[in-house]
C-alpha cells in the first residue's frame, strides 16, 4: 500500500510532466497572425437589384488571436484571364478588416448594377501581407469574385445551411429557379435559425422546424409530379452543379460529377 508522502511524490511528478506538456504547446502570437479567403471562387447575384449600387461581402478567415481593435486587410486587384471587370468604373473595395472582437472579417466590394448588355463582371482579389498580417493560407490568398443577374448560391450561411439540410446536399442554378417556382423569392430569406440583428437587418426570417420538413416534402412532391408528366425531360440540375459535404464547404470547393444528376435523385427525404 503507497504511503501518503509516496503519494504527493508521485502527482507532483505528474504535475511537473502536465506542465511541461503545456509549455510545449504553440501558441499564436499577435504577430502570427493571417487571413484568407474561405473560398477561391466567391459568386454572387444582383437579380432584382433595383438601386443603382449593391455591396458585395466576401468572408474572410483569421488565423490567429482575436485582437481588441480593428484590423485593416490589404488587398490588391490580380491580374487574372477571367477579370471583365475594371476598377473604380464597375465596382470598388470600400472597406477589407477584421472588426476588433471578430474571428472572421470582410471584404466589402461596392458594384454598380450591370448594364443591359452585360451578363456578368468578374474580378480577382488578392492579399497583402501587413503590419497586422502576414500571408495565409497557400493557395487561398486570392480569390475570383463574380456578379451576375443569374441565380446564385445565398450568401446568407443560415439561409444556405436551410437548403442544405433539408432540400439538397448540392446546389445549381436550375434547382434554385426550381425553389423560387415552387415557394416564390421568399424561400431566398428564410432561415432555420434565430438571425442575428445584422442578418435580420439583411431580411433573414426565421422559419419553424415544421415549415422545412412540409418545404421539403412538397418541393419533392412537385419535382415528381413534374418528372411524370414529363418523362422525357425531367428536372436537371444545370452544368454548375456542385455536391457538398458540408454546408460549411465554400462554393467552388464542392465536388463535380462526372454526370449532370436529375433534381429529383439528390433531394433529400424526409
Amino acid at each position: 500500500m503507497k504511503t501518503l508522502p509516496s503519494i504527493i511524490l508521485i502527482l507532483a511528478a505528474i504535475s511537473v510532466v502536465l506542465s511541461c506538456k503545456k509549455d510545449d504547446i504553440d501558441v499564436y502570437k499577435m504577430e502570427d497572425s493571417a487571413v484568407s479567403f474561405v473560398s477561391t471562387t466567391n459568386s454572387f447575384s444582383l437579380r432584382g437589384l433595383t438601386e443603382a449600387l449593391d455591396t458585395l461581402r466576401v468572408p474572410l478567415e483569421l488565423v490567429g488571436p482575436v485582437a481588441d481593435y480593428d484590423r485593416p486587410v490589404s488587398v490588391l486587384i490580380k491580374d487574372h484571364e477571367r477579370n471583365t471587370a475594371k476598377e473604380n468604373a464597375d465596382f470598388r473595395i470600400i472597406e477589407a478588416v477584421v472588426k476588433a472582437g471578430a474571428m472572421s472579417g470582410y471584404i466589402l466590394v461596392e458594384v454598380k448594377k450591370l448594364q443591359v448588355n452585360v451578363d456578368e463582371l468578374v474580378t480577382t482579389l488578392q492579399i497583402q501581407p501587413n503590419e497586422y498580417f502576414r500571408k495565409g493560407y497557400s493557395g487561398f490568398d486570392a480569390t475570383i469574385v463574380s456578379w451576375s443577374e443569374t441565380y446564385a448560391r445565398p450568401a446568407q450561411e443560415k439561409v444556405w445551411r436551410a437548403w442544405y439540410n433539408f432540400f439538397c446536399h448540392g446546389y445549381s442554378r436550375n434547382l434554385h429557379s426550381v425553389l423560387i417556382t415552387v415557394f416564390g423569392e421568399e424561400i431566398e430569406t428564410y432561415s432555420q435559425q434565430k438571425p442575428t440583428e445584422e442578418e435580420a437587418a439583411q431580411g433573414v426570417v426565421l422559419q419553424t422546424i415544421t415549415f422545412w420538413y412540409a418545404a421539403s416534402r412538397t418541393l419533392r412532391e412537385y419535382v415528381a409530379n413534374y418528372d411524370k408528366e414529363h418523362p422525357d425531360a425531367p428536372l436537371m440540375h444545370s452544368d454548375d452543379y456542385e455536391a457538398y459535404s458540408n454546408y460549411t464547404v465554400a462554393v467552388g470547393n464542392g465536388t463535380k460529377p462526372d454526370e449532370i444528376p436529375t433534381i429529383y435523385e439528390t433531394l433529400l427525404v424526409y
